[in-house]
């Protein structure tokens, strides 16, 4: 597996020249130490000195084991299962004033986001440094990967060490080792990866396994550089020789691996730049009679293989437990045979501490291959080279994926597995209504598929339902829209009660049976009812003086809309209502609305004044008191030293206990109606300002000539 490293360098570069050295097995260079770093650039990895470049993870097989600094195992915290993929983290010899960055990479399996908070610790180096920061608490998907990414750039010559620790949420604590060397100023070819391992091949193969070696300059200027490799069962090609690398340029490397013994076998190519650090990547190999390999893994949702592997051969085990590829119409793995990738569909990803083996034979041609005659380790042998028939030219079975069309059998062959890219999982041209279930169908009853038959798969592979104009299992009418006000909502025929407005015959349906709230149970608002009895003429002066804009306990249990309403907030402006910030708005609205204010009664709302007086004190505006006895008691309040541009507007308001109504008797006015262009609201408001009524109908610009004088409204829940 390739990780993407990055370099930078301020200030100017210097030309670079490289040499070419050839290393047999087992020789290692020396030198003295000083401060820790090598003397020639190399930095010091467990008392060795290796070649100076980041030792990022190369593959999932190579995967250390997770470390954790707890010493109990970690518990799964809310679905959240957290893993560590990289314990430990080498940068290699980095020049003073430049930067290396390479990722520490954590990974959860569980089905739930994962909180985690990073942090520097034992020995912290001002060496390293996190990409951004990373300040506070950091989120790692769940079934993804969070990649931490970390600077290394040393300011001093020597080894460098610090350790970034992971706190999870679940009280465990991860641990990721970080060291690197700061040398000389020299070159900066980075060589990608270090570490490249063949695994099992059979030595009667004829051609050779091959991986790319990746060679980058982030420098300012061109590099002159050279290879080799040793032994002779690992070759390169380009051949050993000399390129001119342009300055951030990459070039790439191919080495293979064909042995003609049998037995595990190293070996090193060389990359070298005159009078600096040698650039090495270790080669590894098995020889053996046969190619089967077994590739080890930590669970996670891709898989890397060592080799090109037989498609029929694969076998995947989770912790012994094969995993089969196809589980009825549902994938559990697809396997990119050329990229040697095999990627779990999401539902079927192992954990992260689960043990994945990988077992297959490498694709191989034999020498003996296309003579005709089966021999040991071929699959089949028809003597011609023809890809298109059941025997392959590198006598393999043909297979689905194999990137060849079998003729007769397929339609189509892209070479992988992977369906919704235009072939299917089965090598057919995907296509709605072929009858095979392909990505992004719901359904695919070939020939059966059908608008008009109920419960059966649609022409455009949907699945039936709710909308389609067909009258399916579990439905009472289907009108082919999903318009929940046109009396056939969610495919029910609307009754009140159900949650949706049946327009032009429902005033509302909040779906549920109380019947005070601010919806009734017949599905109709509460109202107001103008009444013109004559109720006398308003009492004389109460005791228990407030002003406008105060609060009033109410002495018995009172709701509006269905919530507790304990006490009366009463407004200069006109209102009446039960919640604090609500009774002193600017200018009135029309109602209802959902602009604030909300949650009101407005028996008449204006820019009211108080009425002047010409004594020292100001007459109260407002009066209350008790009547009447329990369960029938009322809280009355009177205010009639109020005005409309100086005009009296006298009303009294009355809370009856029980029935949870509220009446408001207008008395009469007394003046030049039309001296005054008055612009109120008068009516009810919920506390979202989605229902209400105006009480009037002339509201938001009702005048005094729409004053109901000695009328009663009575506001009924």
């Amino acid at each position: 597996m390739i990780r993407r490293v990055t370099r930078r360098r301020p200030g100017r570069w210097a030309p670079l020249c490289l040499c070419a050295v050839a290393w047999a097995p087992g020789c290692v260079l020396e030198s003295g130490l000083d401060n820790g770093a090598c003397a020639d650039g190399r930095a010091l990895v467990d008392g060795r000195c290796e070649a100076a470049t980041a030792d990022v993870e190369a593959s999932p097989r190579a995967r250390p084991q997770l470390k954790r600094a707890a010493d109990t195992p970690g518990v799964e915290l809310d679905g959240c299962r957290l893993d560590l993929v990289t314990p430990r983290l080498n940068f290699g010899a980095v020049a003073s004033g430049e930067a290396l960055v390479a990722p520490v990479l954590l990974s959860n399996a569980g089905n739930k986001a994962c909180s985690i908070l990073p942090v520097f610790a034992v020995g912290s180096d001002p060496a390293f440094t996190l990409d951004g920061g990373a300040e506070g608490t950091l989120i790692v998907p769940p079934v993804g990967r969070l990649e931490l990414r970390v600077w290394f750039a040393p300011a001093a010559l020597g080894l460098h060490r610090a350790t970034l620790t992971v706190y999870p949420l679940d009280g465990s604590k991860w641990e990721a080792e970080l060291e690197g060397s700061g040398v000389t100023p020299g070159s900066t070819l980075v060589v990608s990866p270090t570490t490249v391992d063949f695994g099992r091949r059979g030595t009667r193969c004829l051609d050779a396994s091959a991986r790319e070696v990746y060679l980058s300059n982030p420098t300012q200027q061109p590099l002159s550089l050279s290879w080799d490799v040793w032994p002779g069962v690992f070759r390169t090609s380009p051949s050993g020789g000399s390129m001119t690398l342009p300055a951030g340029a990459t070039a790439t490397v191919s080495v293979s691996f064909r042995p003609v013994w049998q037995g595990h076998q190293r070996g090193r190519l060389l990359v070298e730049v005159a009078g600096a650090t040698p650039k090495l990547v270790t080669l590894l190999g098995d020889g053996a009679e046969d190619s089967l390999n077994v590739d080890h893994f930590q669970g996670a949702p891709t898989l890397e293989l060592r080799a090109v592997p037989v498609r029929e051969s694969v076998r995947v085990l989770v912790e012994g437990e094969e995993l089969p590829p196809r589980r009825l119409q549902e994938q559990v793995w697809v396997l990119d045979v050329q990229a040697r990738k095999l990627t779990f569909a999401p539902h079927f990803v192992p954990a992260a501490t689960r043990q994945v083996d990988v077992e297959y034979e490498e694709q191989c041609v034999l020498v003996t291959c296309g003579d005709g005659v089966l021999d040991r380790g071929e699959h089949c042998d028809d003597g011609n080279d023809v890809d298109t028939d059941d025997c392959l030219s590198n006598c393999e079975l043909a297979y689905c994926g194999d990137g060849y069309v079998r003729q007769g059998v397929e339609t189509c062959d892209d070479g992988n597995e992977a369906g919704g890219d235009g072939c299917s999982w089965a090598c057919r041209v995907e296509v709605c209504g072929n009858g095979i279930l392909e990505p992004p169908e719901q359904c695919d009853e070939g020939a059966q598929n059908s608008d008009l038959r109920p419960d059966a798969c649609r022409t455009d592979c949907t699945r039936p339902g709710c909308g389609d104009e067909v009258l399916d299992d579990g439905e009472q009418c289907d009108d082919g829209n999903l318009d929940e006000a046109d009396g056939c909502a969610a495919c029910w025929w609307a009754i009140c009660g159900d949650g949706f407005v049946w327009a032009e015959v429902e005033a509302c349906d909040d779906g549920n049976r109380v019947n005070t709230d601010e919806c009734r149970n017949d599905c109709t608002l509460p109202r107001f009812d103008l009444s013109f009895e004559d109720r006398g003429p308003m009492g004389g002066w109460y005791g228990g003086y407030i002003t406008t804009s105060s609060v009033v306990n109410i002495p018995f249990p009172f709701t509006y809309l269905g919530r507790p309403a304990p006490r009366l907030y009463i407004g200069q402006p006109g209102l009446l209502a039960f919640e604090p910030g609500v009774v002193s708005p600017g200018e009135n609205l029309a109602i209802p609305t959902s602009t604030t204010p909300n949650g009101f009664i407005a028996w008449w709302w204006d820019d009211l004044e108080p009425l002047a007086s010409p004594g020292p004190w100001d007459p109260p505006k407002a009066r209350v008191r008790v009547e009447g006895t329990a369960p029938e008691r009322a809280l009355v309040v009177r205010l009639d030293r109020l005005t409309a541009g100086g005009l009296p507007v006298p009303v009294e308001a009355r809370l009856l206990e029980g029935t949870m109504e509220i009446e408001v008797t207008y008395g009469p006015l007394l003046g030049d109606l039309d001296a005054y262009p008055a612009s109120a609201s008068v009516g009810w408001e919920s506390q979202d300002g989605l229902r209400g009524a105006d009480a009037l109908g002339c509201s938001p610009t009702c005048t005094l000539r729409d004053w109901p004088d000695g009328a009663t409204l009575r506001f009924i829940p």
